[in-house]
């Protein structure tokens, strides 16, 4: 009978998931205090030319294409300089793949089950231009799309411009799965190899993508915490994923291939 979870880890296994999960726990303290003190009237709020842009770049880098840029400068700096053997690198990062794979197909899941509208939609609720946030999306594209360009003189386009772009449900923040995704598994690579400066500038990026969703007014704090913690126990059927993901390599292969330490 195959054992999940930490009864199926060893020793090594076990700190490096600690290691990894500590990750996710500073990002999570790093973005909380931000996101929580933030509230829908803030949307209102005029907003500069350089602070839009910004915040639309940092949460463009955790969404397509971006994100595959995101991916790729993660890539090449984690095998710059690398001291870590490059099977153990090769199979992180394919575990990544099969990771960032599952995620996406969950948290899109998610959503339809969970059916959480955008926070923007209460805004245009608060504004009678919808009788409840839910009727939004019984609206078709177009009728959407007007409805968004009639409150665009009172909320800044550089959030509006997001909005047009993402219609769908809200929980949880599929930008901040990304984020926490590559926390996780390039944030892990730079400890194994000792490069805690970049793992450290890796939280700080993941925290501001996840607060850019809030500030956009695309997520609530939750949604953002529920992608964290969907990660989080992804991460934790690491080691199982590992195994059973791979199971299709000739013996020998597999062999090697579950000797390398995560």
């Amino acid at each position: 009978m195959i054992k999940i979870g930490v009864e199926n880890m060893d020793k090594k296994e076990i700190q490096h998931t600690i290691a990894d999960i500590s990750l996710l726990a500073a990002m999570t303290a790093l973005v909380t205090p931000f996101v929580l003190s933030t509230s829908s009237s803030d949307l209102y709020r005029p907003v500069s030319d350089s602070s839009g842009q910004v915040m639309a770049i940092i949460s463009d880098s955790a969404a397509y294409p971006g994100g595959w840029i995101t991916f790729t400068l993660l890539s090449m700096v984690a095998l710059f300089r690398n001291n870590l053997p490059s099977q153990v690198l090769l199979k992180r990062i394919a575990l990544y793949a099969l990771i960032f794979l599952i995620g996406f197909l969950g948290k899109n899941a998610i959503k339809q089950l969970t059916e959480s509208p955008r926070p923007y939609t209460e805004v245009m609720t608060q504004e009678l231009l919808l009788p409840n946030p839910m009727h939004f999306y019984k609206l078709d594209k177009r009728q959407q799309q007007e409805l968004i360009e009639r409150i665009d003189g009172k909320i800044s386009h550089w959030r509006t411009d997001f909005w047009q772009d993402e219609k769908n449900f809200a929980f949880p923040s599929g930008h901040t799965v990304f984020a926490a995704t590559c926390l996780l598994f390039f944030g892990g690579i730079f400890i194994r190899q000792q490069r805690f400066l970049l793992a450290s500038s890796l939280v700080i990026w993941a925290s501001l993508v996840a607060y850019s969703r809030v500030w956009l007014g695309m997520h609530r704090p939750a949604d953002l915490f529920g992608g964290i913690v969907f990660v989080a126990i992804l991460a934790l059927f690491l080691p199982l994923l590992s195994k059973k993901a791979f199971e299709w390599l000739p013996v020998q292969y597999r062999r090697h291939w579950f000797k390398l330490s995560l």
